[in-house]
């Protein structure tokens, strides 16, 4: 659905020739919790470019690193998730934001292992996608430099690709908070 409202942004306005500091470069850190199954603690970094199509819209990737641990679950997981992100509220000082994205993440583990869960026995595999959505806050902090934080929702689910026998999934809701640098020349 985002992806679908994102296109229609483009396709439907035109560009802002005034937009300034359309790239961005960020990193933020972050916990989740998980709210069934394992009731897991989701540990996660991501490292991404984020580039302004319109005052309101922006695309980019991020590079994810999460890990995971409960009393069942100890596995960390590398990946990448493209996003878009739509900015309701836009200023030079303050802007907020909704995000969405997905992507792939491989876990160095199968994850999730069987909870018993309600009787859940079924066991995650290595390879997931990564949906993550939420709301941010970016406050400027300094001439390239913004203080970011961020709710959100994260998922992990395999899509019933090796069946839905292998597709426990994970879903989490939790915080990150992080650094938006824009570089100087950039317009």
């Amino acid at each position: 659905m985002p992806a679908v409202a994102a296109g229609a942004v483009l396709i439907f306005t035109s560009v802002d020739s005034t937009l300034t500091h359309k790239l961005s470069i960020y990193g933020d850190f972050g916990y989740t919790k998980g709210y069934y199954g394992s009731f897991s603690d989701l540990f996660h970094s991501n490292v991404g470019i984020n580039f302004m199509l319109r005052k309101y819209m922006s695309v980019g990737i991020e590079i994810t690193q999460a890990h995971v641990s409960d009393n069942i679950n100890n596995t960390s997981g590398f990946g990448i998730r493209p996003f878009f992100r739509f900015y309701p509220y836009y200023r030079d000082s303050f802007k907020f934001f909704f995000s969405s994205g997905a992507g792939l993440i491989y876990f160095a583990d199968n994850f999730p292992k069987p909870s018993g869960f309600f009787g859940d026995m079924r066991e995650g595999t290595r390879l997931n996608g990564c949906p993550k959505y939420g709301i941010g806050a970016e406050f400027k902090i300094y001439n390239s430099f913004m203080f970011v934080v961020g709710i959100w929702h994260a998922h992990f689910s395999n899509g019933n690709y090796y069946g839905s026998e292998r597709n426990p999934g994970h879903d989490s809701n939790g915080f990150s908070v992080g650094l938006t640098y824009f570089p100087t020349n950039n317009r």
